[in-house]
């Protein structure tokens, strides 16, 4: 009983949603807050200049790795939104504001915090893991959907061949470059 109490003590909360949402609330100080009541808000209702990431399948060229294929989350920022419709207008991370567009709440996710980031990090990964592979471009940045085919191991080095992720080819990437896939992501 006191374990349940001390879970929904707001200065937890407090430190929940200031890590999840980068301090973004803005109260006057009068205001009392109720946090994991305003967590669940948020979560599930971003708002205008909220850096999001936005769900995309088809094909794309990634420079010089050559032609992609598959799922993507690429980060964007909300600037406008039709409640009514369920609709946000997101601008990509490093594109120019004809990209803009409207999608669906379905197909946005919150980006994976520093602490989810290490959690995810943190456990081994296997031959047929499904993991995101982070790809930084000069002006912008994925997650890709893919699969583990096999661990390597070298003189002591770790690295992991991903097949399908670059039409043709197997890419050999180190740990720096994966994590674990994203828990709440679109099954299509």
């Amino acid at each position: 009983k006191h374990f349940n109490k001390l879970l929904d003590h707001n200065y937890i909360w407090k430190q929940y949603y200031n890590t999840w949402f980068n301090n973004q609330l803005t109260t006057n100080n009068n205001q009392t807050c109720k946090y994991k009541s305003l967590f669940k808000f948020k979560l599930l209702n971003p708002s205008i200049n909220d850096r999001i990431q936005v769900f995309w399948i088809g094909q794309f060229v990634l420079a010089h790795n050559g032609p992609y294929h598959g799922k993507a989350w690429w980060f964007a920022t909300i600037i406008s939104i039709d409640r009514t419709k369920n609709l946000y207008l997101v601008r990509y991370d490093g594109w120019f504001n004809n990209w803009d567009e409207w999608v669906d709440r379905s197909y946005i996710r919150w980006p994976i915090t520093k602490h989810l980031s290490s959690y995810l990090s943190s456990h081994q990964i296997k031959a047929n893991d499904s993991i995101e592979l982070q790809i930084k471009g000069r002006l912008c940045t994925a997650s890709l959907e893919c699969k583990v085919y096999d661990v390597i191991i070298s003189d002591s080095i770790i690295s992991y061949c991903i097949r399908d992720v670059i039409l043709g080819k197997d890419l050999i990437v180190d740990r720096s470059s994966i994590q674990l896939r994203h828990p709440n992501r679109i099954e299509l």
